[in-house]
């Protein structure tokens, strides 16, 4: 798969075809949002959002994502449903920036960041309406981004699809931004068609798409044996859903087993 530059930023490039479907491994290209909000996503594998913000246009950001800004934006601290957050994977407060020009026309602008090295995925809410994403994956909203978490009673899917029993979900009728680690990919699944994945790649899917569960082998040995555990994750269409190849923790345990290694090399130097 070779990714191609459309206006310097990484743009989209089929890996695949997977039955009728297109397999799609992700770079986001600038966009003009719908609510007339000009953003454009920059960088490789640790991207930045920079943002166009005209009177009326509101971001917000967990706490340190804000990488740099223009002098006539005005910084403000949402504390709102707060309990609401803490459930959905985020802190209890969110930063605000909000453009206040003297003779109200000059747009202002923002760049804000994962706090880790990420790939960022823009989620068109206007367009979708709900999405749920990964706990924890949402890290800046564009306007009309609301917070919220979705409960899963079904013990099944609860405990062994790896997203847990609480999961973060997000609404409204602006863009909403997440993190994702390692190449971020997406599928658009048909009706009726069935998608298996590790249960740890799974970022975010529209609420059409129905979460399920399914045994890996019924061979003990494989299950014991092949590194991805006892079951597999499945999603059964219509809808679009988001995958990364990497976790963040996943990151990490690679970075300590790289810095582990070295420090060895240099002992028996």
């Amino acid at each position: 798969m070779a990714l191609q530059k459309e206006g310097g930023l990484l743009a989209q490039a089929p890996l695949s075809d997977a039955g009728s479907q297109q397999f799609s491994a992700r770079f986001f290209p600038a966009k003009t949002a719908a609510e007339h909000a000009h953003y454009e996503i920059h960088g490789g594998a640790d991207q930045y959002v920079y943002v166009e913000l005209k009177e009326g246009d509101k971001i917000v950001t967990t706490p340190g994502s804000m990488l740099f800004m223009g002098p006539t934006l005005e910084m403000g601290v949402d504390y709102g449903s707060c309990c609401t957050r803490l459930c959905s994977g985020e802190g209890c407060c969110l930063t605000t920036f909000t453009p206040v020009s003297a003779d109200g026309t000059r747009p202002s602008y923002i760049a804000v960041t994962p706090y880790a090295p990420a790939i960022v995925v823009p989620l068109d809410l206007e367009r979708v309406g709900v999405v749920h994403v990964k706990s924890g994956a949402f890290f800046a909203g564009l306007n009309d981004v609301n917070i919220d978490f979705t409960c899963d009673f079904n013990p099944l899917t609860a405990c062994c699809s790896g997203l847990g029993c609480v999961r973060q979900k997000l609404e409204g009728q602006g863009t909403a931004f997440v993190q994702g680690h390692g190449t971020v990919m997406s599928k658009t699944l048909v009706h009726g068609e069935k998608f298996v994945l590790d249960t740890r790649t799974l970022l975010a899917w529209e609420p059409s798409a129905r979460l399920g569960v399914r045994p890996a082998s019924y061979n003990p040995f494989v299950c014991c044996c092949w590194g991805q555990g006892c079951c597999n994750t499945t999603l059964e269409g219509p809808g679009t859903i988001y995958l990364q190849s990497k976790t963040y923790s996943q990151m990490v345990d690679g970075l300590a087993v790289t810095v582990n290694n070295k420090a060895r090399t240099d002992q028996s130097a």
